[in-house]
């Protein structure tokens, strides 16, 4: 929770981003295009982040196969969606904030 931010919210996808280009730089750009389509097509960055959450251990498994590597993405993709709780509910009422607004 950094300062510059009251506190109120963290850097949790931009870590996880950072560890996927430092594991395997295409899966982390596949997931950036991914995560950059959907954030600036429907203006919601926590929509751009889940699904690309969501899609992190698939590529995973998909280029490491069933290794510990992939499996690690699991849990980061879990406490993602943990994290990110108030968004999926106000993504479900139709109130989640946009891009800009």
């Amino acid at each position: 929770f950094p300062v510059f931010h009251g506190f109120a919210g963290g850097k949790g996808v931009a870590t996880a981003a950072g560890i996927v280009f430092a594991l395997h730089w295409p899966l982390g750009l596949a997931l950036l295009v991914i995560w950059a389509t959907i954030a600036f097509g429907f203006k919601i960055s926590s929509l751009a982040a889940l699904t690309a959450a969501v899609l992190m251990p698939l590529g995973g498994f998909y280029f490491f196969g069933n290794s510990l590597t992939a499996w690690a993405l699991v849990p980061i993709a879990v406490l993602l969606f943990w994290r990110h709780k108030a968004n999926i509910r106000q993504l479900l009422e139709g109130k989640e904030r946009t891009i800009g607004r």
